[in-house]
């Protein structure tokens, strides 16, 4: 049985240390029979991406600008599309015909597009925000949604002006923590849940030992994020007191 983790308490920094003492704790191993290869493998590659995102934005000074911009963007397109979905339910004339043609639009090129990555959501945005004004200008009326995609454009257009300047001063468009995060997160709970299921089909000495060392790796992690996070706040209220 695989010990409780609660991720979203982890900072970037010590979920880079889990992944790769887990990774270095199955080096050598003998996998053979587990399938747990494919686990493994899926944690070296997503955590070489968090890692290099992790050192880039620790060097990169657009970084937050971009997760600003992005976020506007997120919550426009959000916005755009639920106000779109909502109109399927309005009794006017034609408005519910007209939002199924914007939300299929949406729907072919990325409903999740606020969850892409950096280049994919431009993309997806890019090509809703085309279609949609070259084929469905008339439904976009009716249902007056003209002015919510206006927003979603303008917010797109004001990241793009930030790429291009971070392009321009030597920073690329690179994928952020942010993005690169949940991808780890994932690849580590598939093996968490993996772990505990095959050694209950298996009854494998090998996969009880690999539940129990991982088992204490993440018990050091939460000790750790707990420790840090009590003496950070008795830092903020010892400096509250002070003022």
């Amino acid at each position: 049985m695989s010990v409780a983790i609660n991720f979203s308490m982890i900072p970037s920094d010590e979920l880079l240390t889990l992944a790769l003492s887990i990774i270095k704790f199955f080096e050598g191993a003998d996998l053979s029979g587990t399938g747990l290869d494919v686990f493994i493998a899926n944690i070296k590659k997503t955590v070489t991406e968090f890692e290099s995102a992790l050192e880039r934005e620790s060097k990169n000074p657009y970084t937050d600008l971009l997760v600003k911009a992005d976020d506007a963007r997120d919550e426009s397109f959000i916005a755009f599309r639920d106000y779109a979905e909502a109109c399927l339910h309005r009794k006017k004339e034609g408005w519910k015909v007209a939002a199924v043609y914007i939300i299929s639009v949406i729907r072919k090129h990325g409903w999740g597009a606020a969850n892409f990555g950096y280049k994919a959501e431009t993309a997806a945005l890019t090509h809703i925000s085309s279609e949609i004004r070259s084929k469905y200008l008339a439904q976009l009326n009716l249902i007056a949604g003209a002015e919510w995609l206006d927003e979603m454009d303008a917010d797109q257009l004001a990241f793009e002006e930030i790429v291009k300047e971070s392009i321009t001063s030597g920073y690329g468009d690179s994928p952020t923590v942010r993005k690169t995060r949940p991808a780890l997160v994932d690849a580590i709970r598939s093996l968490l849940s993996f772990l505990p299921l095959q050694y209950k089909v298996t009854d494998s000495i090998a996969l009880s030992g690999y539940i129990t060392c991982i088992n204490e790796l993440i018990l050091d992690t939460m000790i750790t994020v707990r420790t840090n996070a009590t003496r950070a706040e008795n830092k903020k209220n010892k400096d509250k007191n002070v003022k």
